[in-house]
């Protein structure tokens, strides 16, 4: 899953992008205006946990976006409905082997 803002919508220098990844969780990369576009992703270290609360992205995204820093400290809450996922994401995997 990938989420996008532009330049337009941050206070930074440029755009950002978040990523998730069943197996590394959330990233960002920043996106410049020119040069060599996107800069290399970094860990999300408040959202390590690879199914974070929706609202925990939300607000990381947020304060990245709004003041171009990602807020300290770390999100220790699950998502509610992670087990689900991950028997999906299982499910899928066993059936394309």
């Amino acid at each position: 899953m990938e989420l996008s803002w532009d330049v337009s919508r941050t206070a930074g220098p440029g755009g950002v992008r978040f990523h998730w990844d069943e197996d590394t969780g959330w990233s960002y990369a920043t996106v410049r205006l020119v040069g060599d576009g996107t800069l290399p992703r970094r860990p999300l270290v408040p959202l390590h946990r690879v199914f974070a609360v929706p609202e925990a992205v939300a607000e990381t995204a947020e304060s990245l976006v709004r003041s171009w820093r990602t807020p300290a400290g770390e999100y220790g809450a699950e998502w509610d409905q992670a087990r689900e996922v991950r028997t999906a994401i299982e499910v899928f995997r066993q059936s394309v082997r």
